[in-house]
């Protein structure tokens, strides 16, 4: 009697995981991810690679917002993020379409002064928000002479709010070892 031996090979479950389509709108595109609007209103969104074809430069580039596209994503984690595969124009979108995903169009003078005036406001405010702000503690410590290994003690923390604007952070609400900081740059810092 013969015996015949079977290999398993196991793989990660995630390895079985079918690609995704989804067809509708764009409806938005921003530096990391894309946005579909589905026509039962449920929104999709999938990470972006940095480069190529399928960055949001690119895409940007290409296509207009409500614009109807399929894509096909990959499913990357359990925690059900997806990762852009490919990205197709299907048609330019309706007046309907395009009202869903943008808004109902308005022609010079149809809107009303107060509500120009919040628009133009809230743009302007969008447009100049930071990247992000924070809450930055740092703690500097020095090492007196060559002490091998050096013999490092804390100088003082700093505490302050770090707010990011492309790349230039600036910081307020300094406080060292607690107590206000209103001078320009730090003590004892090159």
């Amino acid at each position: 009697m013969r015996r015949v031996l079977l290999a398993f090979v196991l793989l990660p479950v995630a390895a079985f995981a079918a690609d995704l389509e989804f067809a509708r709108s764009l409806e938005r595109v921003t530096p990391e991810s894309i946005l579909i609007r589905l026509a039962d209103g449920a929104r999709i969104s999938a990470t972006l690679p940095k480069t190529g074809v399928l960055a949001a430069e690119t895409i940007s580039a290409h296509y207009k917002p409500a614009d109807e596209v399929q894509i096909t994503c990959q499913p990357m984690d359990p925690g059900h993020c997806l990762e852009l595969k490919s990205l197709k124009f299907l048609r330019p979108p309706t007046p309907k379409e395009r009202a869903l995903v943008l808004g109902p169009p308005t022609t010079a003078g149809s809107e009303q002064p107060e509500l120009a005036h919040a628009r133009r406001v809230n743009l302007d405010r969008a447009a100049n928000m930071p990247n992000f702000v924070a809450d930055e503690t740092a703690k500097r410590y020095r090492s007196p002479g060559k002490a091998n290994p050096p013999a490092w003690k804390l100088v003082d923390t700093i505490d302050s709010e770090i707010t990011f604007r492309g790349n230039k952070p600036t910081r307020e609400h300094i406080r060292i070892n607690g107590k206000p900081w209103n001078k320009p740059g730090f003590p004892n810092f090159t």
